[in-house]
C-alpha cells in the first residue's frame, strides 16, 4: 500500500504509476486448479450498460469459443464489441503464477473442493481487471460479489 504524506509526494507517486515503474503483485484465493502453472490473460476490459441496476458494469470482451467446442452449446450469450459503451473498450493484460493448489474433503465425506492460491500481476490497470481475468478462464476469486457465482462470493 502506497500513502503519499504531502500534494508534492503525491504528484511524484501518481508519476511513477502512470509511467508504470511500479509493479503491482496481488495474491487471491480461486476456485478450481488452474491447469498451467503460469500464464497471462490478454482480455479487454470495458464497460456494459446494465438495464437492472441502470448503470455501466465492467465486464471482459472474450472471444467466441471454437466451432463445435464443448463451450459452443451454452445458452450463454457472449458480449460483442457493440455491447460495450464507446470508447470504454481497453487491452488488460495480467499475469498469473501458481503459488500452491489446495483439495480439501468437503463436510459431507463424499466430494472435494479444489483451490488454488495465485499470484497475479496486472499489466495494465482496468478497473475490476483481475476479478474479470479470473472469472473469464473459469477460476472466480473466492468472496468476489460482483462477479463470481454467488455460491463462489459467499465463501469468505
Amino acid at each position: 500500500m502506497v500513502v503519499a504524506l504531502s500534494p508534492t509526494a503525491y504528484q511524484a507517486t501518481s508519476m511513477l504509476f502512470e509511467r508504470r515503474f511500479v509493479e503491482k503483485t496481488y495474491v487471491a484465493l480461486v476456485v478450481g486448479h488452474l491447469e498451467h502453472d503460469f500464464g497471462t490473460i490478454n482480455l479487454p476490459v470495458g464497460k456494459v450498460y446494465s438495464k437492472e441496476g441502470g448503470f455501466n458494469k465492467f465486464a471482459c470482451l472474450i472471444p467466441p469459443p471454437a466451432e463445435g467446442s464443448r463451450d459452443n452449446d451454452s445458452d450463454f450469450r457472449q458480449l460483442e464489441e457493440s455491447d460495450f459503451v464507446d470508447g470504454s473498450l481497453r487491452d488488460a493484460i495480467t499475469d498469473y503464477k501458481v503459488s500452491q493448489r489446495f483439495t480439501l474433503p468437503l463436510q459431507d465425506g463424499g466430494k472435494k473442493a479444489k483451490y488454488t492460491l495465485v499470484i497475479l500481476k496486472p499489466r495494465t490497470g482496468r478497473g475490476h481487471q483481475l476479478r474479470l481475468h479470473m472469472e473469464a478462464i473459469g477460476h472466480s476469486i473466492l468472496g468476489d460479489e460482483l462477479h463470481a457465482p454467488k455460491n463462489i462470493a459467499s465463501c469468505t
